[in-house]
């Protein structure tokens, strides 16, 4: 979506160029995120010191009239850090209770965990053989902390 103006109050200066505030920011990434996605992208921005709960809240209000900010009102409820994919999403679509999403385990941030069960979610990425092995090594180190690993990959969410 293209804008024909945006307000000074969006606009800060980032190493000398000029750039859109993070609250601006999150409201533009409502037309391509879903509230999981924004939630995470919410969540990796407070880590970083760059949101503001109370500037995102009146760039939300002066946004009236896009057509999916309720997904940031939404993202802005959420506790803890949200998905990162389409593929994520779709397994929280599919599943029954509330796993916990994007935990930190045995010093691995994993997707998904329901008790002593981890739910991985693998797009394309995990093909690569390299990948693969970190794959093997990260389940070796929740297998001996107790935990079952669930790999799922595109074909099983459809």
């Amino acid at each position: 979506m293209r804008t024909q103006r945006i307000r000074p109050s969006d606009i800060i200066e980032h190493d000398g160029i000029t750039v859109t505030t993070m609250a601006r920011t999150l409201v533009d990434l409502t037309d391509t995120l879903t509230t999981h996605q924004l939630a995470n992208v919410i969540h990796e921005a407070a880590f970083h010191n760059r949101f503001n709960r109370h500037a995102t809240l009146a760039a939300l209000a002066r946004a009236n009239g896009r057509r999916n900010l309720k997904r940031l009102a939404q993202a802005l409820k959420q506790e803890g850090p949200g998905t990162r994919s389409d593929l994520e999403d779709r397994f929280l679509e599919l599943a029954g209770g509330e796993p916990r999403v994007n935990p930190t385990i045995e010093g691995l941030e994993v997707d998904f965990a329901y008790d002593n069960l981890v739910i991985e979610i693998d797009g394309p990425g995990h093909l690569r053989p390299r990948t693969q092995r970190e794959d093997r090594a990260r389940d070796a180190i929740l297998h001996a902390a107790g935990y079952s690993v669930l790999r799922l990959t595109p074909d099983d969410l459809t």
